[in-house]
């Protein structure tokens, strides 16, 4: 497992770590990484997984939860989520030309101290203008510059109103993250959210032979661990 810190578009840290696997089972330690060669602002850790002799040609791996940890400050969950697009996004721009989202649940309240912002990741090697605009009609362009990290506080999309709508375009994909936390200081979230992408499509479809013989190959690989691996 090689786990790479990004910040500002400069690699800030880089480490290697083999994980045991015994009996097909991996080793259950802990891997806590310590975020090196900076004391403030905002980076982002890419983990790369290999294997030395896999079941599979490609190996899948469950998404997982990591703690974020600081002394005094206490711990927040976090969720991965794939460098790359999956097949549904890839068609998704294929087909309007651009990456869309859409998040409903934008709430601040200025007069309790209640923030609430966008979180938005770019690990490409190109910079992205990440397009917004709210129900209110009001509108914003961010620009997240190529492996780095931007927080957005999104007050200016709420007018007077305590809630929003909010939605997001881009011309690729955009790793997004909602912050809630204290509006004076993002860099202390109470919750940190990842945003599913949304998509425009049914979401019932009919069943086929196809699907049902996937779903229990997908089964099996769970029920032995292989999805581990």
């Amino acid at each position: 497992m090689q786990i790479t810190t990004w910040k500002e578009g400069q690699v800030a840290a880089d480490e290697v770590i083999k994980v045991e696997v015994r009996d097909g089972v991996p080793d259950q330690s802990r891997i806590v990484g310590e975020c090196v060669g900076f004391e403030k602002g905002m980076a982002y850790v890419e983990m790369h997984i290999s294997t030395d002799s896999p079941v599979f040609d490609r190996p899948l791996f469950e998404n997982n939860l990591a703690a974020l940890v600081r002394d005094g400050y206490g711990a927040v969950m976090i969720t991965d989520t794939p460098k790359f697009a999956d097949t549904r996004i890839i068609e998704q721009i294929k087909e309007i030309g651009s990456y869309c989202m859409a998040h409903t649940g934008v709430s601040i309240d200025q007069e309790k101290g209640y923030g609430d912002f966008f979180l938005m990741i770019n690990p490409y090697d190109q910079d992205l203008i990440v397009n917004l605009k709210s129900n209110h009609g009001l509108t914003h362009k961010v620009k997240v510059r190529s492996h780095d990290v931007k927080i957005f506080n999104l007050q200016p999309l709420l007018g007077n109103d305590r809630w929003a709508a909010v939605s997001l375009t881009a011309k690729q994909r955009v790793l997004l993250y909602d912050l809630k936390g204290q509006s004076n200081d993002p860099y202390l979230p109470a919750s940190l959210d990842h945003l599913d992408p949304f998509r425009g499509e049914q979401s019932l479809k009919p069943s086929s032979f196809r699907n049902w013989g996937r779903y229990k190959i997908k089964a099996f690989t769970r029920k032995v661990g292989i999805t581990r691996l």
